[in-house]
């Protein structure tokens, strides 16, 4: 990421590295340009977070996201690696005509889709697992390379990207001690080099709230007060914005922008814009401010 406090000198770029991309400042990517991680324990919210992205298009691999309320969504049920290759080759050939019909694509869910693959290229090369195919990783080589040709294949076309990834909790070994951590359940590898070239790593995931019951009520004086009557536990989506299970201890995209917070079951896309461009907001100020005291 840019560091919106360097220095650099005003218009030192040469015309011809100008014409080539060479830039300065700093310039973060509107909301609807981030690509996006999206990771969390099964049935804790991805779906419906990324589902409320406007002009998105969810590739369906486990046919489980039919149930997600966000009406404005649309989405494929892939149903097999010829109808993935049909789609998403449609989908390149419009996006470089300049005939996209959709801004996103999501992939929803990464497992789903890296077996899809898997099963594929156990077929090619006649094997009963990929991933134990020749030596020194070549089998896992051959499963990322050609998931991640196939999206940056889309982000040439023009189209934005989001993976929805599942995580699990498994057991970890330390000498005698024994512990439960997080982990993706897709590959390590994939889940590294998808979350090395997102712009935004998420973790999206419930937990149960006790929300307190009042009633209002108006005392003999006249005074009108707030009375407590119970509680009721409510279950509560939040979206963490740090860099996800691997404890990275690194924000990832504009800094400043607030670490954890409530996502609503509906249009939680909003919730999350909102923070991003707050904090986005206030880091271009202070580069331009920064740009000014350097003139």
């Amino acid at each position: 990421m840019v560091n919106p406090t360097a220095k650099i000198a005003p218009n030192s770029i040469p015309a011809d590295w100008l014409a080539l991309g060479a830039e300065q400042g700093y310039h973060p990517k509107e909301a609807d340009e981030l690509r996006l991680w999206v990771a969390g324990m099964t049935g804790e919210g991805k779906s419906t977070f990324t589902r409320s992205i406007p002009d998105s298009l969810t590739l369906d691999f486990g046919d489980e996201t039919g149930g997600v309320f966000e009406p404005r969504d649309t989405r494929i049920s892939i149903q097999g690696h010829d109808h993935y290759m049909d789609v998403t080759n449609k989908l390149i050939e419009e996006g470089k005509k300049g005939k996209r019909w959709v801004k996103r694509i999501v992939i929803d869910n990464v497992d789903d889709w890296t077996n899809l693959i898997v099963e594929t290229l156990n077929a090619e090369k006649n094997v009963k697992d990929i991933t134990e195919y020749g030596t020194q990783g070549s089998g896992y080589n051959l499963l990322y390379k050609r998931c991640w040709s196939r999206v940056q294949q889309l982000y040439e076309a023009g189209y934005i990207w989001s993976c929805n990834a599942n995580l699990v909790e498994k057991q970890r070994t330390l000498g005698t001690t024994t512990s439960t951590v997080i982990r993706p359940a897709v590959y390590p590898g994939m889940a590294s080099m998808f979350g090395r070239r997102a712009d935004y790593k998420l973790v999206v995931y419930a937990r149960p709230k006790v929300i307190p019951l009042t009633k209002t009520v108006k005392l003999p004086n006249g005074q009108v007060i707030e009375q407590p009557i119970g509680e009721e536990k409510k279950l509560v989506y939040y979206c963490n914005c740090r860099s996800n299970e691997t404890q990275e201890a690194k924000t990832r995209g504009v800094p400043g922008m607030e670490e954890t917070f409530e996502l609503p079951l509906v249009d939680g896309w909003k919730t999350f814009t909102d923070k991003y461009n707050e904090a986005r907001n206030k880091a271009l100020a202070k580069s331009e401010e920064l740009n000014k005291e350097k003139k």
